[in-house]
């Protein structure tokens, strides 16, 4: 199982490391326009003092009221793919299309 946290980047990233942390694969997905400025209260690099750069599990995305939930989506069935791809070169499978 895999989970995607989206939102708030703040509490966001706090879940999904201490969840990491636990060894359950969870990804993060916020807004550049949420972090954007200097000093940006939503940014996890103010918050995390051994945080420099943000970590793989990080994704950005353009997040609005208009496209939020559509973009949460591609994010996931990208990571659904890609989860299927190595699942299936771990395993010497491939998928036939008839």
């Amino acid at each position: 199982m895999k989970i995607l946290q989206a939102g708030n980047s703040n509490f966001g990233y706090i879940i999904a490391k201490e969840l990491r942390k636990r060894g359950i694969e969870t990804d993060l997905l916020i807004s550049k326009q949420i972090i954007s400025g200097q000093a940006s209260i939503n940014d996890p690099i103010n918050y995390d003092k051994d945080l420099d750069s943000y970590p793989e599990w990080v994704i950005f995305g353009e997040i609005n009221k208009r496209t939020k939930i559509f973009d949460i989506i591609k994010k996931m069935l990208i990571n659904i793919l890609k989860f299927m791809k190595i699942f299936l070169i771990k395993n010497n499978r491939t998928i036939n299309s008839s």
